[in-house]
């Protein structure tokens, strides 16, 4: 399931009656390698294979751990609140093949401050920031049904 190639993703009935459940994790949101952002390949599928609820596994970070440290410090001065909603715009922006359908997006997602050297790759300073929410949305409208907040 979580091999790169040709077909990526998934979708199964055999997890909740009644209900095909899609997967994705952190990155597939993203388009494949940063070449085309009018590429939905995580959402296109999802529409395709008739999915009802994407779940989707994230530790979404506020910028990427090599970024220099301002950077770092720049969206570190973001409010929480601001960081969750802008992340959130975000992924519901990569949705946009399911948007008004009667499906659901379920986020499992990691928040709050990290050091590096934790994250490996030999850094011994600095911290990455993890934002965004576990939520449920609606992609129908799309609205948020219910999201917990951040801790950082």
């Amino acid at each position: 399931w979580c091999v790169e190639g040709a077909n990526p993703f998934q979708a199964r009935d055999d997890v909740i009656d009644g209900l095909r459940v899609g997967f994705g994790v952190c990155m597939d949101i993203n388009p494949y390698e940063f070449r085309d952002a009018n590429a939905y390949e995580l959402a296109a599928f999802h529409r395709d294979a008739g999915t009802d609820v994407v779940v989707f596994s994230s530790a979404w970070c506020c910028g990427h751990p090599d970024d220099p440290a301002w950077c770092h410090a720049r969206e570190a001065a973001v409010p929480a609140a601001k960081r969750r909603r802008l992340t959130l715009e975000a992924w519901v922006a990569r949705l946009k093949p399911l948007l008004g359908r009667d499906a659901f997006f379920v986020c499992a997602d990691r928040v709050g401050v990290e050091a590096l050297a934790l994250l490996g790759g030999g850094r011994t300073e600095g911290e990455t920031l993890f934002c965004g929410s576990s939520c449920v949305v609606s992609l129908r409208e799309p609205r948020v049904v219910a999201a917990l907040g951040a801790s950082a």
